[in-house]
């Protein structure tokens, strides 16, 4: 099964919390970072996870 990229860019300051957030949701996604400096990370997230990804990513995107 392959896994679904995603490419986000958020407030460097941040990561830890986005990192918070997907663990406390079972480990949702796999995030990879790209860029600290920049806050721009990959999450590889499991196909079947895709929408609840996108629900929680529209909660909190304000906070990131």
């Amino acid at each position: 099964m392959e896994s679904l990229e995603v490419v986000i860019s958020i407030r460097p300051e941040r990561m830890a919390f986005l990192k918070f957030i997907i663990e406390g949701f079972g480990h949702l996604a796999l995030p990879v970072t790209l860029s600290a400096k920049e806050g721009k990370i990959k999450l590889l997230i499991s196909p079947q996870e895709k929408d609840r990804w996108e629900e929680i990513w529209e909660d909190f995107q304000s906070w990131l």
